[in-house]
């Protein structure tokens, strides 16, 4: 697929070009037919084409690198092929009139016929530039439009057997894992291996690679698991039960996932984050003895456990102290505004935006909740900051902070990230917003946690579940801010 999508992109990559100019003389990429010419190479590209073709599609900016037949730039181009050498090299920006502000009409009818040249005229009055520079294949599956290993394996993922497709009780165990605070990076991340059986042991990889099986290297077991590496060898058992869980892991279950859900969910927090941690240095002192000769003793790792714990606490609780809302308010800001987006998970639409708007001593002037179409997470938290901004504007406002708890939206309106590294679907209306910001020498926008941000949300949300849009200008609505923060 990676391949697939630099022949379809146009990349400029010599074999690109090479394997371009060799098979894709009299067609698109996603036309072309198999041969017994093929090689075992291109065999591969076209197999895997129908995995990547729903997903992709052109976003147009001046029209001299998407050819205006057979490629994804609207909906009905899979009906449509070309018909002959001057078609195959027609490009988009062939496709325009002299003054460049719209269609050739002749030519839109003679690529498309008269009702595909109605659909298209209807779909894209302007013509197809909709930006300037160069013509962009997006990849629709990722919210960047930007085609990687990882969202094709996400997308490879997906069905009833995928594996992003989890239980509640294991979506709660990963939760634990990642959220529980006090846990180092690190361990983490073994934990996470853990849970699926990932760690190099020698049952697993003596299946992988295809050996005989050493067993365990502390116990002689002849089937060293990841559970009997951590729970059960008779170093493991020992190590548990004169721990301060007293745990006896020989009657645990065998499977690494029910025994770490049955042990996380009976823990708190404190006994997680001090659990996971224990586990962490019992392996690295178990490898060392295996690998290095090196002895540990039980009390070894309890105390290696608590230091990486304690440190890790006093450190992380350092560095990630709140320093308040409005301690960073620039000093000439008179109005501060709280916006959030809630929306429908799992497609187009259900979309409920909200603002809350505040003057500088906490008094409530305005807030507003609507419902509408979005397409996604982040256009929803930009359709929302998008209508507190319009709000303030018609009202005349200047030296307003706007607050959103959505980091990437804060980042593009602040000029820390590029827009097309965000959502490639709602490109030209942020475009739009980011303009006005930077026209508007009174307007700011700083992110917020969502924790801070909860009457926007629960407005947004509200919205969105029951339909509702109010605009009010009412002080019983929720208190002022500082009766909240304060």
């Amino acid at each position: 697929m990676k391949y697939l999508w630099n022949i379809a992109a146009e990349s400029n990559a010599l074999w690109a070009k090479v394997v371009r100019d060799k098979y894709l003389q009299r067609g698109a990429i996603w036309s072309s037919k198999r041969n017994n010419r093929c090689t075992a190479f291109w065999k591969a590209i076209l197999e895997v084409r129908p995995l990547l073709r729903d997903h992709v599609r052109w976003q147009i900016g001046d029209g001299n690198k998407c050819k205006a037949i057979g490629q994804p730039w609207h909906s009905l181009w899979s009906q449509y092929s070309p018909q002959n050498s001057v078609q195959r090299k027609l490009l988009l920006a062939d496709m325009i009139n002299d003054t460049g502000d719209g269609w050739c009409n002749d030519k839109l009818i003679q690529a498309f016929g008269f009702y595909g040249a109605l659909f298209i005229a209807i779909n894209f009055p302007n013509g197809p530039g909709l930006r300037g520079g160069d013509d962009k294949l997006i990849f629709t599956a990722a919210s960047n439009g930007s085609f990687t290993l990882k969202g094709a394996y996400l997308l490879l993922s997906r069905g009833p057997s995928s594996l992003s497709q989890v239980s509640n009780d294991s979506r709660r165990i990963y939760n634990i894992i990642w959220h529980t605070p006090g846990i180092m990076p690190r361990a983490r991340v073994f934990m996470w291996k853990v849970v699926h059986e990932a760690l190099p042991v020698d049952g697993i990889l003596s299946r992988k690679l295809g050996k005989p099986p050493q067993g365990c290297g502390l116990c002689g077991s002849p089937d060293e698991s990841v559970v009997h590496s951590l729970f059960k060898c008779p170093r493991a058992m020992q190590m548990w039960l004169t721990s301060m869980f007293g745990l006896r892991t020989d009657i645990l279950p065998d499977s690494a996932m029910e025994l770490t859900s049955l042990l996380l969910s009976s823990l708190v927090p404190a006994q997680i984050a001090h659990f996971i941690s224990t586990t962490w240095q019992f392996w690295k002192c178990r490898c060392k003895e295996v690998f290095e000769g090196k002895k540990f003793s039980p009390h070894q790792v309890w105390k290696n456990a608590q230091g990486w714990t304690d440190l890790f606490v006093l450190v992380s609780g350092a560095s990630l102290q709140y320093q308040g809302v409005f301690s960073s308010l620039p000093t000439n800001v008179q109005y501060m505004c709280y916006t959030d987006g809630s929306w429908l998970h799992g497609g187009i639409g259900g979309a409920g935006m909200a603002y809350v708007l505040y003057s500088k001593d906490g008094t409530l002037i305005q807030y507003r909740m609507e419902v509408g179409q979005a397409c996604s997470p982040f256009h929803t938290e930009f359709l929302a900051l998008k209508l507190a901004v319009n709000a303030a504007s018609a009202m005349g406002f200047s030296d307003v902070c706007f607050y959103t708890d959505c980091l990437n939206l804060c980042n593009v309106i602040n000029g820390i990230s590029s827009v097309d590294s965000v959502d490639w679907q709602v490109y030209v209306e942020v475009m739009s917003l980011v303009t006005g910001f930077k026209a508007n020498l009174g307007f700011y926008c700083s992110h917020i946690s969502r924790e801070f941000n909860q009457l926007a949300d629960d407005l947004a949300r509200f919205a969105r579940i029951r339909g509702v849009q109010a605009l009010d200008f009412t002080s019983q609505l929720a208190g002022t801010l500082f009766d909240v923060f304060m």
